[in-house]
């Protein structure tokens, strides 16, 4: 391959004349092979495959994005055009992994939540789709400060696996930091009832379950139980022990 900037460019405008698209896709190739400047680089390579997509040439066109990739792992300008390529092979391995690399980008949050969107509307196997709702809560959460449709996005993972332990403790999490009594009971429930959740775990939550139904989400026959719980593994706790009792009374038992 020549060294010589000047002499591959000059070859380009000519390729270029005679319409020779396959061969100015590898001139440019040719050319970043030799530069020393990354940006230069990688525009050149995507210039390659984008010529090589127009003559659909979608496995050598994957192939050159993927060597830009490495040289910039976060441009859009290549993980948009790369995702599509992916997209038409089914590699659904791959195309996740490229949706979570756009995250990372600091370009554009609320279109990577788009393409998260179409993509999940597509994917088939329910642990993928897992996966790209969880994504997408993290970009809500993180990047588009929307905590409510974070919320929406571990609702519908959970959904598709009600034992997923790790979502309904960020969907927890989220529902308490927003504010969301009853998505935050609802958690609760789901993670007491889970064979993932640590015993030592137990009466935290069972103590947050007693309180949330004492006030925010009133359940007297609830709140009482919850206590009574909480109180089993903390009989120490008085503060616990005058909840009940002031429960009780509000109940009219006196037991």
């Amino acid at each position: 391959v020549p060294t010589d900037h000047e002499a591959h460019e000059k070859l380009q405008r000519i390729l270029a004349a005679l319409a020779d698209t396959r061969g100015l896709a590898t001139a440019l190739r040719n050319q970043a092979e030799i530069c020393s400047d990354t940006d230069q680089q990688v525009d050149l390579l995507v210039r390659s495959a984008s010529y090589l997509v127009t003559l659909e040439e979608t496995n050598e066109a994957s192939s050159v994005y993927e060597d830009a990739l490495l040289v910039a792992p976060q441009r859009l300008d290549i993980l948009r055009p790369l995702q599509s390529l992916v997209r038409d092979t089914d590699d659904i391995d791959r195309l996740t992994e490229l949706l979570q690399q756009e995250l990372k980008s600091p370009e554009n949050a609320e279109a990577t939540y788009q393409w998260l969107e179409e993509t999940v509307s597509v994917v088939l196997d329910d642990s993928r789709k897992m996966a790209i709702y969880r994504e997408m809560a993290q970009l809500q959460a993180k990047r588009l400060d929307d905590s409510y449709g974070a919320m929406q996005s571990l609702s519908a993972a959970v959904a598709i696996d009600g034992e997923a332990w790790d979502l309904w403790q960020d969907l927890r999490v989220l529902s308490a930091d927003a504010d969301q009594p009853d998505t935050e009971v609802q958690a609760i429930h789901a993670l007491l009832g889970s064979d993932s959740l640590e015993e030592s775990e137990r009466p935290r939550l069972l103590k947050d379950l007693a309180v949330l139904r004492t006030d925010l989400v009133p359940d007297i026959q609830e709140a009482i139980a919850s206590w009574n719980k909480y109180i089993e593994y903390v009989p120490s706790d008085r503060a616990a022990h005058e909840a009940c009792a002031e429960l009780l009374e509000r109940a009219g038992n006196h037991e």
